[in-house]
């Protein structure tokens, strides 16, 4: 079995290929924008159900003016989350 070392030349080439990808990855994903202010959009952004994140508030685990904040809207009371805080919680999970 012969060896052609020509081959080996071009890992280098690969490797800053890879790399160049890997760094287009990172850009558009810092620079994708969610919309976390609801729910629904919570539930899907951390991947569990809307029940799941009522339980989170109910149980203390989103802390009122941290992860979220109610808002008077018409005659109901909504619940808006606080994006940052809700993306750091997913990178602490």
């Amino acid at each position: 079995m012969e060896i052609s070392f020509e081959n080996l030349k071009k890992i280098d080439t690969i490797l800053e290929k890879i790399e160049h990808l890997e760094n287009k990855i990172n850009t558009l994903s810092n620079n994708t924008k969610v919309d976390l202010g609801g729910v629904s959009s919570v539930s899907k952004y951390l991947g569990v159900t809307n029940k799941t994140i009522y339980n989170y508030i109910d149980n203390g685990i989103f802390k009122e003016y941290v992860h979220f904040k109610r808002v008077l809207n018409k005659n109901s009371v909504r619940i808006r989350f606080i994006e940052n805080a809700i993306i750091n919680f997913k990178k602490g999970l």
